[in-house]
């Protein structure tokens, strides 16, 4: 097969660049696309966007603020006992861990600790699932990364089975 060339015709006296970046109307007239630009000029290999800000620039980011959440702590002595409730603020990532007598990797919790969420005040607790099982049971040492999307859910931890003899550490921090 052989290759043929497209062609456009230029639109109401517009350049082969203006037509790359602009589109017609109904009637034919010619306006530009919301094409990002820099200095300018449409972004391109030969424009790109930038990857950092120059030197001197008003252009900042500003830093991420802590959440203002209070961390909760607790220490897990027998089984049935909760450590929580835990609020964080929505939409940012929050911090749940758990250790006992050693920190290491893989080391025992003597117990089994599980992380349960709240949708209605904290009334009742159902734990973390994924496709119908447990996701957040833990029997060694842990430190999660979780997020949470909606407002006002609450998070606790559960013990559902004490070996000891040494006391479970766990905490939420945002």
């Amino acid at each position: 097969m052989a290759d043929t060339a497209t062609t456009f015709p230029i639109i109401n006296g517009a350049s082969a660049v203006q037509q790359q970046n602009a589109m017609a109307d109904a009637s034919g007239n010619v306006s530009p696309q919301s094409v990002p630009r820099v200095n300018g000029a449409p972004v391109s290999n030969s424009n790109p966007l930038p990857t950092s800000f120059p030197t001197g620039s008003s252009i900042s980011q500003a830093p991420l603020l802590a959440s203002g959440v209070a961390s909760v702590s607790g220490t897990i002595t027998s089984q049935s006992q909760t450590v929580g409730p835990f609020i964080p603020a929505a939409g940012r990532n929050f911090n749940a861990t758990g250790y006992g007598a050693s920190m290491g990797v893989n080391a025992s919790l003597g117990g089994t600790i599980v992380v349960e969420r709240s949708i209605d005040g904290g009334t009742t607790f159902l734990p973390l699932t994924g496709a119908g099982s447990p996701v957040a049971l833990f029997t060694t040492v842990f430190s999660e990364q979780m997020q949470e999307s909606q407002v006002g859910v609450s998070y606790q931890f559960l013990c559902t089975g004490f070996t000891g003899p040494q006391a479970i550490n766990v905490r939420f921090a945002q």
